[in-house]
């Protein structure tokens, strides 16, 4: 028998199944039947009529753990599988045609790496934030999630894959045994796999891999990027990437939501780009929320969330009521994304976008790291789902201004039950699912084969990707800016707002003199415009001035230009003191050196510097 591994420990399952080698050995082998049956000529036929000749041999199965012999004379004299390999000469150990672990004394470590390679047989199964996962079929929907392993699923797959094996206390003879529950808890606690392979992410439709932006058109698991793809590429064909072609499949789009009723063109535009950022999602980094806001109920926003959200992929999206609490928060956005969701839809919110620190990392960062709900332990997870949003007059608040992008619908009539729509765009992208991604896929693919031309317009920190996929490939095509509003959240943060207020009053009562926050709360009680400006903040509590609260919230705003104004911190003595200075509009304004003037600045800077020391010269700098 040959197998492509056995170092003492484990040894791999056979190459080929020893029945069927003993089958073909004995002359009765016939043809394979698919579905791992084998059509066999019955080591009995001698005795059957003419009309039972046929007869199967089916290797081993979840419930056949010996396979299974099928011949009807054979089977009514209770000829089964163990008679067969009676017949054979093949032992049932042999029979089971499973890899096999040997429980040897004082080789954990080895015995945890075969339990790792039992693993690597077993389908679905990845490493992901030094945790075990597996990707999970949806057999209704046909979507695809990531599920991490629990100690008794895992103890279930390592029985399934192998069989285990310890020696008797005279240490003559190896019986099976059930896989020993320390091995189990050792594999799951390893956290450094050397043979699971990555699992960076799901895609459900053709996505683009790495830098180079190529477009993966086959499903299955991919080594260069680490995604696993679930998707029939043969439903995915795509025209050239031209720039006429990217028009006719942004008229398509645009067609879904015809009917709905967007407060600007630049909110069409938004819809649009989320509509690409859904289809896309795998592809980018990262990539900014979208909110779907209206003045009143019944104006399509859920509507327009649940068109938006068919782009990512053919199940439901993982809807959810918003945090409202930041405990609440962290474990929210842990136990979503460990599970991968193509969308996360936090359906008619009753609240704003309010920045909680763990909704923050799951927009700027590709990875959260939190504890494990109901466990103690520590998990990451990868942010790669696309977030969305959907409430009546919401609007992202303070740090989630710059992370949220968002798309507000204002039908113009007094009752919105009188709101008629024709089409049912929904049920379109549902049952054309391949065909509207593909629309979004061209879109893309076309502004990539054009050189990728960048818009001139405000670039957004954290989402340079996303703006170069999903905005300029928009705006190259005639559409206005789809990031707008996310610009102009930015401009007209009420929070920034508040803070360049308290600057211009703290100039006003200071000038530019180092003063101390205790300083500042008791002259504010004689200065009405000063007090008033520190109430407006988040340091007030019962109409006064928290000095610890202010103290926190000044350091986390220094060095920040609002108003022409910015906030230093000045050392006075054993206290900190804190100075307001004007800041010149045309420095305000003056772009950073390009990289190629950064060396002639440093020459420049080591000749202003006092003569070197003998024996030393600028390139010891």
């Amino acid at each position: 028998m040959r197998y492509d591994y056995d170092d003492g420990i484990f040894r791999s399952a056979p190459s080929t199944n020893p029945v069927v080698i003993a089958l073909a050995g004995a002359g009765l082998y016939r043809a394979p039947q698919g579905n791992r049956a084998h059509s066999i000529t019955c080591p009995w036929e001698a005795e059957h009529g003419p009309e039972d000749q046929s007869a199967t041999y089916t290797e081993p199965g979840t419930n056949t753990a010996l396979g299974a012999f099928s011949c009807v004379a054979c089977n009514k004299q209770d000829r089964h599988i163990g008679t067969l390999l009676s017949r054979l000469d093949v032992e049932p150990s042999s029979a089971r045609a499973k890899a096999r672990v040997r429980l040897r004394r004082g080789e954990m470590h080895r015995i945890a790496e075969a339990a790792e390679r039992v693993l690597l047989n077993v389908c679905d199964y990845y490493q992901a934030g030094g945790a075990i996962a597996r990707v999970k079929s949806d057999p209704r929907s046909g979507d695809v999630t990531t599920e991490y392993v629990t100690e008794q699923a895992l103890t279930l797959a390592l029985s399934a894959g192998a069989d285990w094996e310890s020696q008797d206390k005279a240490g003559k003879s190896w019986n099976r045994v059930d896989v020993p529950t320390r091995i189990v808890q050792a594999l799951m606690k390893k956290g450094d796999f050397q043979h699971l392979k990555h699992l960076n992410g799901l895609a459900r439709q053709p996505y683009f891999r790495g830098d180079e932006h190529l477009l993966i058109r086959t499903s299955g698991y991919d080594e260069v990027s680490g995604m696993y793809a679930a998707f029939e590429g043969g439903n995915y064909q795509l025209p050239e990437p031209t720039e006429a072609n990217a028009l006719a499949a942004l008229d398509a789009l645009h067609a879904l939501i015809e009917e709905l009723h967007f407060a600007s063109p630049s909110d069409r535009s938004a819809a649009i780009s989320a509509m690409l950022s859904c289809a896309i999602r795998p592809s980018l980094p990262l990539c900014p929320a979208f909110s779907v806001s209206a003045s009143r109920p019944g104006s399509g926003k859920s509507y327009l969330a649940s068109v938006i959200a068919a782009f990512g992929g053919p199940g439901d999206p993982f809807n959810t009521s918003y945090p409202t609490s930041t405990e609440e928060a962290s474990k929210l956005a842990l136990s979503m994304m460990m599970t991968s969701p193509a969308v996360v839809c936090f359906d008619d919110m009753t609240s704003d976008w309010i920045a909680y620190p763990a909704i923050n990392r799951m927009l700027t960062s590709e990875t959260i790291t939190d504890r494990v709900l109901g466990a103690s332990k520590m998990a990451t997870a990868r942010t790669a789902s696309f977030i969305l949003g959907t409430g009546n007059n919401i609007r992202p608040l303070r740090d989630m201004t710059r992370r949220v992008v968002s798309i507000y619908l204002s039908p113009r009539v007094e009752d919105i039950t009188s709101l008629r729509y024709r089409g049912n765009p929904l049920k379109t992208v549902r049952s054309n699912r391949a065909a509207y991604v593909g629309h979004s896929l061209t879109i893309v693919a076309a502004h990539l084969k054009a050189g990728s031309p960048r818009s001139d317009c405000p670039t957004i920190p954290s989402y340079d990707g996303w703006s170069h996929l999903c905005r300029d490939s928009l705006i190259g095509l005639g559409q206005p800016d789809p990031a707008a509003s996310l610009i102009a959240q930015v401009n007209d943060d009420p929070d920034m707002q508040a803070f360049g207020e308290l600057l211009t009053r703290w100039r006003e009562c200071f000038g530019e003199r180092p003063t101390m926050v205790r300083t500042v709360t008791d002259r504010a009680e004689g200065k009405p415009n000063l007090k008033a400006a520190l109430l407006e903040l988040p340091v007030a509590e019962r109409g006064f001035v928290n000095p610890s609260k202010l103290g926190r919230y000044l350091a986390r705003h220094a060095n920040r230009i609002v108003n022409g104004h910015e906030l230093r911190k000045s050392p006075n003595g054993e206290r900190n003191a804190w100075t307001v200075i004007a800041v010149d509009q045309a420095l305000r304004d003056r772009p950073p050196p390009e990289p190629e003037q950064v060396p002639e600045i440093a020459r420049m800077w080591i000749k202003e510097m006092p003569p070197l020391p003998p024996g030393m010269s600028e390139a010891d700098f």
